[in-house]
């Protein structure tokens, strides 16, 4: 008796002194003085379809925040984003597009195996307004397809992680239909760094803070591919923790965060099990409705006619018979469509140059190149 409670101390002791040192030593990698991930805030796919941040159905409270990064991964920028984050503890969210996973496919089971939340950003970061409905679709999927079998070992258009941003954050009513077709959440930001621009880290962290100070809450955006947000960001962690802000982590619904371990080159998913449905389907013949005529009482309308009997006096007999109603005559105006023809001309603008005796020789046409905008957003300094 005396030896089993002895030994049922000792094991009591044991596991407290083993969960104490795992906390110090977690303690101890974060630091003491860490910022840390508040709380997980579960996003359900069929309540939302748009979150921008700042809407009170989203669940965030005062000065909270959310930090997304979009455009990545890139080598020398996002492994020093990554390392910032994990020496605060804090949980973010990436936005990643499917060409640039493809270049870094390290970096992105990294940012798996640190328990990020893994999104997409179509396949290269194209502007989905100019394209049809098939072109967005196949964009959206090509990316997603190419993050899922990079992270996650599955070559699927459907995502495990349903969230989406729009590059450039341009959209229209055609995108937002193939995007709710499709079971995305799109998310947007009230909170944008601009750290695209060429500015020094230290004017955009300034930016950040002073929207923030004025929000109150929301989603910041930012880019894991600039050298100034890698530069800037542990600066920005500790301002939040140093004003009160605290930092949510962003998950789906119904969905688990799959843990990858670069040792056993495994994928290990927590299994989320289905409620089963039961639902009884009874077969039958079904028979066309015969839809009875409604029965109208005839009309009947009284006409007079005289008669004369066999005794030759005049007799007035009244006859009834029913009255035929009439259909109304419809009249069916045929609307002339005239045809506009476009007069189209077109003038030759020629050009010469007048050689030594009289003679012309036409000078050659100079086209001029068509230039394009320079993308913003993958101005990699």
């Amino acid at each position: 008796m005396y030896g089993y409670l002895v030994l049922r101390i000792f094991t009591g002791s044991l596991g407290l002194a083993l969960s104490c040192f795992i906390a110090s030593s977690a303690v101890a990698s974060c630091g003491v003085n860490a910022l840390g991930t508040s709380r997980t805030l579960t996003v359900d796919t069929s309540k939302f379809r748009e979150i921008q941040g700042y809407e009170k159905s989203f669940g965030l409270r005062h000065k909270e925040v959310v930090l997304t990064f979009d455009d990545g991964p890139i080598a020398g920028k996002t492994p020093r984003i990554l390392k910032a984050l994990k020496k605060e503890c804090v949980k973010a969210t990436f936005f990643y597009v499917g060409r640039m996973a493809k270049a870094y496919p390290r970096l992105v089971r990294r940012v798996v195996a640190d328990g990020h939340t893994l999104a997409h950003h179509t396949d290269n970061h194209n502007r989905l307004p100019s394209y049809s409905t098939k072109g967005v679709a196949r964009h959206i999927d090509k990316g997603i397809r190419d993050i899922q079998k990079i992270a996650y070992g599955r070559n699927s258009s459907v995502p495990r992680v349903p969230f989406f941003r729009y590059p450039y954050l341009s959209r229209n009513k055609s995108t937002d239909r193939v995007l709710s077709r499709k079971g995305l959440i799109s998310f947007g930001a009230n909170i944008d760094s601009l750290d695209w621009k060429k500015d020094s880290p230290n004017t955009v962290h300034n930016r950040i803070m002073r929207i923030l100070r004025r929000k109150g809450k929301g989603i910041i955006l930012m880019h894991d591919i600039q050298g100034r947000t890698a530069k800037m960001l542990p600066r920005l962690l500790r301002s939040l923790k140093e004003e009160g802000y605290r930092v949510v982590h962003m998950v789906p619904k119904g969905g688990a965060v799959p843990r990858w371990t670069p040792n056993e080159g495994e994928y290990v998913v927590a299994s989320v099990k289905k409620p089963k449905v039961k639902a009884k389907v009874e077969l039958a013949m079904l028979k066309p409705a015969v839809v009875e005529k409604p029965k109208v009482a005839p009309i009947i309308t009284a006409s007079t006619q005289t008669d004369v009997d066999r005794s030759g006096v005049k007799a007035v007999v009244t006859k009834l018979r029913p009255a035929v109603s009439k259909k109304p005559r419809v009249v069916i105006k045929k609307r002339r469509v005239k045809k506009r023809k476009r007069l189209v001309k077109r003038y030759k603008k020629k050009s010469f140059v007048i050689l030594a005796g009289g003679k012309r020789k036409r000078k050659a046409r100079i086209k001029k190149r068509g230039w394009k905008l320079r993308r913003s957003q993958w101005i990699v300094n």
